[in-house]
């Protein structure tokens, strides 16, 4: 994967709704390996499957972009 997205805001969503990543999984479904693949940017959440945790975790359409598409930015010295 080319780019990587920092999903510390997905996270802390979860957190809030009280999913971790195996449940997540399950509620939306795909599988545990899956998902923490995708959290870990080895692979990209497909539309879908953001559609999905946007219900899930109530989050609302004028915020996807802060939750799923904020870039790592890497530090230089």
């Amino acid at each position: 994967m080319a780019e990587e997205f920092n999903y510390d805001l997905l996270l802390q969503r979860m957190d809030d709704y009280r999913y971790n990543q195996s449940r997540l999984a399950k509620d939306m479904p795909i599988s545990r390996t899956s998902m923490s693949a995708k959290i870990n940017n080895h692979n990209a959440f497909t539309q879908w499957e953001i559609r999905r945790i946007c219900t899930l975790l109530e989050i609302p359409d004028k915020e996807v972009g802060k939750y799923f598409f904020n870039k790592n930015v890497r530090k230089t010295v």
